[in-house]
């Protein structure tokens, strides 16, 4: 797994209780934190990686199927 590098400040993620138990869920089982897993979605989210129009449409449809995280 990737490690992330520099100095570390805390931040405030505002998501719902259900959502951030999902999240770190998912990371468990990836065997990283949830701090980690954010960390590098805000790395490649910076780096022009991510494409948000995209995450948004597929989320819209695991909602409109009742299998989004954190329903």
């Amino acid at each position: 797994m990737r490690k992330l590098d520099g100095a570390k400040v805390m931040r405030t993620v505002n998501v719902t209780g259900s959502l951030w138990e999902a999240g770190k869920k998912r990371a468990a089982q990836d065997e990283v934190s949830i701090s980690h897993a954010v960390g590098l979605l805000l790395e490649a989210y910076s780096a022009r990686l991510v494409d948000l129009d995209a995450i948004v449409a597929q989320l819209d449809e695991l909602y409109a199927e009742g299998t989004g995280a954190g329903q």
